[in-house]
């Protein structure tokens, strides 16, 4: 996955990770089957984080910890229409995590969004059987992704801004003008007190 934007602040921040397109397994509830094999477009994580000295905290739902949404492109800017995955439409994008997860605390960045996008994996979802539901799902072609009927969402950083969600719309704010290049994962985020400064030691998280 790429690190696609990073909002930080003095006391809480938002990170935007996409994945590529890939086939994968799902869980979902269903009277047939739990699991189901279906082609992934791009999907973007936006995960937020509040900070507790030198760890980074993830605030669950309440704190509108998770939204996901997809796209037949990567995500350039702000402004590029984004679409919900048939797995988190009903909850417009927003996901139910875990509430054993609320407010767990990580010692990086990164090792978060790790946390909760893995989580996300291996979630069990509500998949919706209209516009575009499990069946067509499994019989789309990565080719044909584009053709498929995806519920639209509007603009990314409206669509975080104005949906019906915990928190209050400044806190879930991405500026219209928001810069979506390929980004570093952030050094100073991956220290924590008794490790070698960020200086001190060769990494790199462009991807994982």
């Amino acid at each position: 996955m790429k690190l696609r934007y990073h909002l930080d602040r003095k006391h809480d921040g938002l990170v935007v990770v996409e994945a590529e397109p890939q086939v994968r397994n799902i869980f979902v509830y269903s009277q047939t089957k739990n699991i189901i094999r279906v082609p992934l477009p791009y999907i973007i994580f936006a995960v937020r984080y509040t900070k507790n000295g030198h760890k980074v905290v993830y605030p669950g739902i309440y704190g509108s910890g998770l939204h996901v949404f997809c796209r037949t492109e990567p995500i350039t800017k702000a402004d590029d229409r984004v679409c919900f995955l048939p797995t988190d439409s009903r909850s417009l994008g927003l996901v139910c995590t875990e509430h054993s997860s609320d407010n767990k605390s990580f010692k990086s960045l990164k090792e978060l969004v790790n946390y909760v996008v893995t989580h996300w994996w291996g979630h069990l979802h509500m998949v919706e059987y209209q516009p575009f539901g499990a069946t067509a799902w499994q019989e789309a072609k990565f080719e044909n992704l584009h053709k498929a009927q995806w519920t639209d969402a509007g603009y990314f950083h409206k669509a975080l801004h104005i949906q019906k969600s915990y928190g209050q719309p400044n806190e879930r704010k991405i500026p219209s003008d928001a810069d979506f290049t390929d980004l570093p994962w952030p050094a100073d985020l991956e220290w924590t007190a008794g490790e070698p400064p960020p200086c001190a030691r060769k990494s790199s998280y462009d991807e994982w």
